[in-house]
């Protein structure tokens, strides 16, 4: 509420001092009701500075970490939606504080709304047949040429020969059960994009980034993972290890490795692909991010729904592939054949119906995964196919007889 009304001087009719029963928004609403009555602009920084109307800044850094966002919001959607309604948040804001005495809440809640609504608005129009029979058009001459330059490949052949690689706004996912492998398809597949230069996003959930980097070492040096866990490699483990780290510290990968919530996920994936020119992300896994009921009653089905959509929601915003790991339900370990199938997917049926591919990881051997395309939007689905796996440095590569194991190289 401070921030939209000191951003924009438009204070909702009606409100008094003895609306507030939180002691700090009543001092910032008289703070602005006096500097506006003098004429005067009140900066948002004016408010936060001040100890009377931000005393719990030192307290609840959660608070300051969700301003940002708030601006950005605020400062794109004055381009795409009227002042109607940012006075209409306004007055929500008010009446929220009113009967809340603790700002956490309402504050997730403003800048939840300004995010959706600016998501909503950004870049959209309707599209008559013949521009999108044209854009169809183009892209195909782009196809017969050779010409893909915002499709992605896998980097696995015959993943690529199935589904033509990845596209901008794609949700993608990889399935399986716990210990099975996913991580380890999301840490190669990175390693495939980065060693070619192209920028990824890697949230990671569960892995610090010194642990994420030592499975890539291994990857790339050939040393075994426990060794460099270990910290006990020999002479020669050691200059392998330093050559591949001079070539790894060159990635262009950006990592979280926190927990976070839904809201901040979406968040950082956007600025990832605004400020550092993300092409690809990465998340491990969906499963580990917190999510927060939006109303009485919600439940755990009806949030993950929530999430699956706003995954693929974003991947269209940010212009990303998104793929997401997830976990499959413990059915799927007790059929016969131990092979996958969509309905195990768990949580929710949100995440088939938003899913543009989905691969799904079966109980695999000591050299071998198996692989099942379970979903494919644009193409054959219900396809196994094999990945093999070097065990001691965790390193995958496709199965099929003309795939060779990837070894380092220089630039």
């Amino acid at each position: 509420m401070c921030l939209c009304a000191a951003r924009d001087q438009e204070f909702p009719p009606d409100v008094t001092d003895d609306w507030f029963r939180w002691p700090a928004a009543r001092t910032a609403w008289q703070l602005m009701a006096k500097a506006r009555a003098s004429g005067r602009a009140l900066d948002f920084a004016d408010l936060m500075v001040n100890p009377d109307t931000f005393p719990v800044a030192a307290d609840a850094p959660e608070i300051l970490a969700m301003f940002p966002r708030v601006q950005d919001a605020v400062r794109g959607l004055r381009a795409y939606v009227d002042t109607d309604w940012i006075a209409d948040q306004y007055q929500r804001t008010l009446k929220a504080l009113q009967n809340n005495p603790d700002p956490r809440d309402v504050m997730q809640q403003l800048a939840t709304a300004l995010d959706h609504r600016l998501a909503g608005q950004q870049e959209g129009r309707l599209i008559t047949a013949h521009e999108a029979a044209l854009a169809l058009f183009a892209d195909i001459e782009r196809r017969v040429n050779g010409q893909r330059d915002k499709v992605i490949g896998y980097g696995w052949p015959s993943w690529d020969a199935l589904t033509l690689g990845m596209e901008p706004g794609q949700l993608i996912l990889v399935a399986a059960r716990p210990g099975i492998g996913k991580t380890l398809v999301g840490q190669n597949l990175t390693r495939l994009w980065v060693r070619q230069r192209i920028p990824v996003l890697y949230l990671s959930f569960e892995m610090s980034a010194e642990r994420l980097m030592a499975r890539w070492l291994a990857m790339e040096s050939g040393v075994n993972s426990l060794t460099i866990a270990r910290g006990k490699p020999s002479d020669q483990e050691l200059s392998d290890i330093t050559h591949a780290m001079g070539y790894v510290a060159e990635w262009p990968i950006q990592v979280w490795a926190d927990s976070i919530t839904q809201d901040e996920c979406l968040s950082v994936i956007r600025r990832a692909a605004r400020q550092h020119g993300v092409r690809v992300v990465v998340i491990d896994y969906a499963g580990l991010i917190r999510l927060t009921p939006q109303y009485r009653g919600e439940n755990k089905t009806q949030m993950v729904g929530r999430l699956a959509e706003a995954l693929k929601r974003v991947a269209g915003e940010a212009q990303v592939p998104v793929i997401s790991l997830v976990q499959l339900k413990r059915a799927a370990d007790e059929r016969d054949d131990g092979i996958p199938r969509l309905k195990d997917l768990r949580d929710s049926g949100d995440w088939e119906a938003n899913a543009d591919v989905v691969w799904m990881l079966a109980p695999h051997t000591d050299t071998d995964i198996t692989v099942v395309l379970a979903k494919n939007r644009d193409g054959e689905a219900n396809i196994q196919l094999s990945l093999r796996w070097k065990k001691t440095t965790n390193l995958l590569w496709d199965g099929s007889p003309s795939a060779t194991v990837p070894v380092v190289q220089d630039d």
